[in-house]
């Protein structure tokens, strides 16, 4: 009997530690709202592109993706503004060209005989 409960002791000491493990590593694992939108912010700016509009529409289906198409290089190429907050997709209009360099959150909209440049915003958090 009394080995019965050494067994037992070690069983719950070892359960209690792997838990407290586990809740560490998964917490480790997990990002915060702040990281991720740091990461979608990075993949912004790494972004580069040069074409024109041929399509732009809120995707009802797609949990309101903000979406625009441009032709580049004579291929279609889909574009998100799901998460920026300035409103360069308003602005947007089909027929636009848009320049965005690698790097730079500026996109270059030129529509008729203007030339605008935008600067992307995106969701802060405040603590």
């Amino acid at each position: 009997m009394n080995k019965m409960k050494i067994l037992l002791k070690i069983w719950v000491i070892t359960s209690i530690i792997g838990l407290f493990v586990i809740v560490f590593w998964l917490s480790q694992m997990i990002q915060s709202p702040e990281e991720a939108i740091g990461l979608a912010v990075d993949n912004y700016r790494v972004e580069e592109y040069k074409g024109v509009i041929t399509n732009k529409f809120i995707d009802k289906k797609e949990h309101n993706l903000k979406k625009v198409f441009i032709r580049e290089n004579n291929k279609q190429r889909l574009i998100l503004f799901d998460i920026e907050t300035s409103g360069v997709y308003s602005y947007f209009e089909i027929g636009d060209s848009l320049i965005k360099n690698r790097g730079s959150l500026q996109i270059r909209v030129i529509r008729n005989k203007i030339d605008t440049t935008l600067q992307m915003k995106f969701i802060q958090f405040h603590h």
